[in-house]
């Protein structure tokens, strides 16, 4: 076996037995010699750009990874990465693989979810294949299970230790958007396992709290709001107000599935602030209770208040 085909074995061994173009080539074979490979039987073409070494049993594991070298981008998702997580076997007959939005590909066997929004750290690798965190699978399954399996399938995890329900809350919070599939159903999901959480009242307590212990500023509490005398309701009131740096804090704590429904309202909010010449700047009970690191860094930072 040449030097070249032994590197190629050595790393279709490390890939579930599959490997793709692209490194055949950095490896040193030419295209010709790849056609070569196919054309006499030693290597078998799963996709376009995909090969095995002919023989080669090609397990789940197998078509999942091939999927994923197929697609440049893209990562193992949905029912494939519960597969990979150890909690859905056997694996779907049909390989699921998320990108972000481009050409469509139609290969054979394999399902292409694309998305807007798959930034990297949704993205991590299982068994040597890259896939979908633990929270982002759930929050994808969320849009084609039923809530009660969707459930069984957090508490598992949950119990196991393998996913925090603060990774779930910080996955909504970066995905939430209206019209968004999946969204209200994973929110109604997390509102039944941590509850219809704390009451405004309750967080207005610990903010005020946090600012007292790190000497911030708290601003006028329960002020009108800026745009209110220009055409707004009167009765429209912010949680705080920094009159002299134009600075509204809002305080956010609503149910998970509540802050969806509002999430019209307060862009409707920040952008009549906005055209009053006031930024605004929003914490949530997570934020507050168990980030105040973060909450101290802002309000320095938007406050001007030196440390």
């Amino acid at each position: 076996m040449s030097p070249p085909d032994l590197q190629v074995a050595r790393l279709a061994a490390r890939q579930h037995h599959c490997f793709a173009r692209c490194q055949a080539l950095e490896i040193g074979l030419s295209y010709r010699q790849i056609r070569h490979r196919v054309d006499v039987g030693r290597w078998t073409q799963l996709h376009d750009s995909v090969f095995c070494l002919a023989g080669a049993p090609i397990a789940a594991l197998g078509h999942i990874h091939a999927a994923v070298l197929a697609l440049p981008g893209s990562a193992a998702s949905h029912g494939s990465a519960l597969h990979l997580w150890g909690e859905r076997d056997p694996a779907p007959r049909v390989a699921h693989v998320i990108r972000r939005h481009g050409r469509s590909h139609r290969l054979h066997g394999v399902h292409l979810h694309q998305t807007r929004l798959l930034p990297q750290h949704h993205v991590t690798v299982a068994q040597g294949v890259p896939v979908t965190t633990r929270a982002r699978t759930v929050f994808d399954l969320a849009a084609t299970t039923d809530l009660a399996t969707l459930g069984r399938l957090i508490d598992r995890q949950v119990v196991a230790g393998s996913l925090r329900l603060d990774e779930l809350e910080l996955m909504l919070d970066e995905m939430v958007c209206p019209g968004r599939p999946g969204v209200g159903q994973f929110a109604a999901v997390l509102d039944q396992r941590v509850g219809h959480g704390p009451g405004v009242s309750m967080l207005e307590q610990r903010y005020r709290s946090l600012c007292e212990r790190r000497s911030l500023p708290l601003g006028d509490p329960e002020a009108r709001a800026p745009w209110a005398t220009s055409g707004g309701p009167r009765s429209e009131r912010v949680d705080f107000a920094h009159g002299r740096e134009r600075v509204i804090v809002e305080l956010d704590g609503r149910t998970y599935h509540a802050r969806l429904e509002d999430f019209e309202n307060d862009r409707r909010r920040d952008h009549l602030a906005l055209a009053a010449g006031w930024r605004t700047v929003r914490f949530t009970w997570r934020q507050v209770t168990t980030d105040p690191d973060h909450v101290e860094r802002i309000l320095r930072s938007v406050l001007d208040v030196g440390a």
